[in-house]
């Protein structure tokens, strides 16, 4: 069974981007959850870094999804049980630990899917099927090249690249890059709202 021959995963998978963004745009309507829902990044700027605010957006959206009032909907449940009968995804925990738990695949299709546009939620089923196919590829795959990366503070280097080892290399990030991989700082303050 894939995803592609059976209408059924594709009607769960359909009403779980529904009932995600019919409840994301219930909570962007309650000003009393949103006002200060912001998280931060420090970002390197002229050889200093500053605090810089971002809107709250994916973060609710985050918060949400990893609520367990939307865990307990039937969406979720259908979605969940799909997942553990799938012959691929059923596996996907012995293959990929944390990342193939039913749980964590559901958050990263619908946070893969979702846009936020005017304080308005769309998560898109067709990217959320595209995203469910892409793991599963990934899961049936025979071999699997990553890329793991890590920040080695106080090496300055005068070359943009610098191999070691066929595939091991110290590469100088610009100050964007590196900006784009800083993590946040979150913000919480609104976030026990949210599961209200």
């Amino acid at each position: 069974m894939s995803l592609n021959d059976t209408h059924m995963s594709d009607s769960i998978i359909e009403t779980l981007c529904r009932e995600a963004e019919t409840l994301v745009n219930s909570k962007l309507q309650r000003p009393e959850l949103t006002r200060g829902l912001t998280r931060r990044k420090w970002i390197r700027k002229d050889k200093g870094a500053t605090l810089q605010e971002y809107p709250y957006d994916d973060l609710l959206f985050t918060s949400v999804i990893y609520a367990s009032s939307f865990e307990s909907t039937e969406s979720y449940r259908a979605m969940e049980e799909w997942l553990t009968v799938d012959p691929v995804f059923s596996n996907a925990p012995e293959k990929a630990g944390y990342w193939g738990q039913p749980r964590t695949i559901i958050q990263q299709i619908l946070s893969g899917s979702i846009s936020v546009i005017d304080e308005k939620a769309f998560v898109d089923p067709a990217k959320a099927k595209s995203l469910i196919s892409q793991i599963m590829q990934q899961l049936n795959a025979t071999k699997v090249n990553y890329e793991v990366k890590a920040r080695i503070l106080g090496l300055e280097l005068a070359v943009r690249k610098i191999p070691i080892t066929d595939s091991i290399a110290l590469v100088k990030l610009t100050d964007e890059e590196v900006n784009d991989r800083q993590r946040y700082v979150e913000s919480f303050s609104s976030l026990d709202l949210l599961h209200k």
